[in-house]
């Protein structure tokens, strides 16, 4: 837009050269050929028909809206690409949008649980805004989370690049896929302990067995009971 502007104003000032030198030297003969420009247009003019006069019309209504098109383009401000940093003695000191987007993005990268991150930088008034999009794993706290990022923004831009942010950082999250993350397996139950004092050979009980005793020999008395 810089390298239109220049030639546009060149030719503007070539053609204002022209016509006022030819105006001013000879005042006289400009006022004849003035005259018989006109008095050759008019009989054409008046033969226009309806359809002649709109193509006019038209023609003036698109030189009208290029004109304010480019007085637009010319008066509009330029769009910022820079934040100035406060509190610098003995000049002035800007630093790039791109620079800002880098360092947050080191930064908030760094948070535990943040899987991708994307910075907006903007500024207004000698102030930055900063907006971020943050996509985390699905099982975070948000608003510990939110929390924590919110500070590394604001440790990042005020204290480490002294800068002055417009209003507070605007944190959008997004958790990542429940796929990508393995699923909790169930902690086993525990086995009873065993006793190794115990004997794992299982006890029978004791049966009467009677053996026969041999021929010719009695069987001994039993003695009685204390009952």
């Amino acid at each position: 837009m810089k390298i239109f502007n220049k030639i546009w104003v060149i030719i503007d000032i070539l053609f204002g050269l022209v016509v006022l030198t030819a105006a001013l030297a000879m005042p006289d003969m400009s006022i004849v050929w003035l005259r018989q420009g006109l008095d050759a247009l008019a009989p054409r003019v008046a033969a226009l028909g309806p359809v002649g006069r709109l193509v006019l019309a038209a023609a003036a209504v698109v030189v009208d809206l290029l004109l304010l098109v480019l007085i637009y383009l010319e008066v509009r401000k330029a769009p910022t690409t820079h934040a100035r940093v406060r509190q610098v003695g003995g000049g002035v000191v800007e630093v790039a949008f791109e620079t800002i987007r880098q360092r947050l993005l080191h930064e908030v990268s760094a948070v535990p649980d943040v899987i991708k991150a994307t910075p907006h930088i903007g500024a207004r008034g000698g102030k930055v805004d900063v907006q971020v999009d943050v996509e985390t794993s699905p099982h975070v706290n948000i608003p510990e989370k939110a929390a924590e990022i919110v500070g590394v923004i604001r440790r990042a831009l005020e204290t480490e690049m002294g800068l002055k942010m417009r209003g507070k950082p605007e944190v959008r999250i997004r958790h990542g896929a429940y796929r990508d993350v393995a699923p909790a397996r169930p902690a086993a139950a525990p086995r009873p302990a065993l006793d190794s004092s115990a004997d794992p050979t299982p006890v029978l009980p004791k049966a009467a067995v009677s053996v026969p005793l041999p021929p010719g020999e009695e069987k001994p008395p039993t003695e009685p009971s204390d009952d």
